[in-house]
């Protein structure tokens, strides 16, 4: 309908409103699309939606995607052609994705609950972990076998490994056997 969007048509019924090169829709009215009413927005004075209701896929094309907090003031996720996804926290950049994987851009990887999830599966399995001195401790839980607790850190030497008890300060050296 060409009266629509004209200039002689200011208001088109209800609280459904054009001045030319807008159209201005009250809260909780709908805009649809498609035959069977299939794409709708809608605005409710608080959230707005985008519905798809069809079984197909709801698809934004563009070369990159950035989505940014309400005031425009810092990223929340960017999307670049290419593949590269970046999500963000406060602004910050948190977590990158690339052709070579992913990699935490600052912070760190915890779990959501204490002593609730795993790193890796039983059957799926880390091949190598690369880190600086390895800290292991379960403090604030008890071990199985004599009711402690633990916190300790195995360190390579040039040619040597080194267990240091991080509770007591006691520094061990591992008794290693070269085997061919």
């Amino acid at each position: 309908n060409t009266d629509l969007v004209s200039d002689t048509s200011p208001q088109l019924g209800g609280d459904l409103a054009s001045n030319g090169n807008s159209i201005r829709f009250a809260d909780d009215d709908k805009a649809f699309f498609g035959t069977g009413n299939d794409l709708y927005i809608e605005h409710d004075g608080s959230n707005s939606y985008i519905q798809h209701g069809t079984v197909g896929n709801l698809r934004y094309q563009s070369d990159n995607h950035d989505f940014y907090d309400r005031l425009a003031n810092g990223f929340m996720c960017r999307m670049f052609s290419g593949g590269s996804v970046v999500l963000y926290h406060n602004g910050t950049a948190k977590f990158e994705t690339s052709s070579s994987g992913a990699k935490i851009s600052s912070g760190h990887l915890y779990p959501q609950n204490n002593g609730s999830q795993d790193l890796g599966l039983s059957n799926n399995r880390w091949r190598n972990v690369y880190t600086n001195d390895l800290h292991l401790s379960n403090e604030g839980h008890q071990n199985d076998v004599d009711g402690s607790w633990g916190d300790w850190t195995i360190q390579e030497g040039e040619s040597d490994l080194f267990l240091k008890n991080n509770r007591s300060g006691k520094k061990y050296k591992f008794n290693l056997t070269e085997v061919s």
